[in-house]
């Protein structure tokens, strides 16, 4: 089967995975860009081209194409580009959510809003998202099947970490879990009117605290150029371990 695999960084754990033998008769066709992903490519009916010249320098390093044609492909695969629990968690740190009902005395002094709300703040996130843009495309073009991959859920080393205070308060409070179930369920309804699209989830056997992701999914996370790994303090990418997880996931969903 013929993958177009679009994404940011994130997509490295997938490309690590299939460089260790997962994906088993996948051919795929990478055409990504670290931070928000490929942002400087042209759309020209089933042609995306980097027009950018940012874009163009770092698929060229990366060996991937400078072009490619959506038709060519029995599916294409978008791997984060999205909203995630880093845009979920700065909500509640100086608002609680009335219908998580909320420990009385996880900082009380938090303002209550309702769930719709943060739901509604979410979905516009997904919906301004590049991820978003792409499907907008991809189906004015072709009806073949779309999956989403999400960015992993950030590794419970950041509860040890010097920085990202906002997620120790999420853990201390009890909310970590309502938060990757709001981002979810915000992605699906963003999604949910394009036909043939399947917005996958990350494995349960995966997740700390319903909100993180266990640190042996984490450990020797590659970047996009798979020489090379994360930084050792790194707690946003995923392993290879995870990829082949996400493979398979992916594979299922397409059979």
């Amino acid at each position: 089967m013929k993958l177009l695999m679009i994404g940011n960084s994130h997509a490295a754990m997938v490309a690590d995975a299939l460089s260790q033998g997962g994906g088993d008769g996948l051919d795929v066709t990478f055409f990504a860009q670290a931070g928000r992903g490929p942002v400087g490519a042209a759309f020209d009916g089933a042609k995306i081209t980097a027009e950018d010249p940012k874009l163009r320098a770092a698929l060229d390093t990366l060996g991937m194409p400078e072009t490619v044609t959506l038709t060519d492909y029995d599916a294409i695969v978008l791997v984060g580009m999205t909203t995630s629990v880093f845009s979920a968690v700065p909500l509640t740190q100086k608002h609680r959510i009335l219908e998580w009902k909320p420990d009385p005395l996880a900082a009380p002094w938090r303002t209550p809003v309702s769930q719709a709300l943060v739901a509604e703040t979410l979905r516009h996130s997904v919906l301004d998202g590049q991820a978003m843009r792409y499907v907008r495309h991809i189906r004015g073009v072709t009806d073949c099947p779309i999956r989403l991959l999400p960015q992993p859920l950030p590794s419970e080393d950041i509860l040890t970490h010097p920085k990202w205070g906002a997620f120790k308060n999420t853990a201390k409070w009890g909310e970590g879990a309502f938060h990757a179930q709001a981002v979810t369920q915000a992605i699906a309804a963003a999604f949910g009117d394009f036909s043939a699209l399947e917005c996958l989830v990350q494995p349960a056997s995966t997740v700390a605290q319903g909100f993180l992701t266990k640190s042996k999914f984490r450990k020797g996370a590659k970047r996009l150029n798979i020489k090379y790994v994360q930084e050792e303090d790194d707690v946003l990418h995923a392993n290879a371990a995870m990829g082949k997880l996400m493979l398979a996931a992916l594979q299922s969903s397409l059979s």
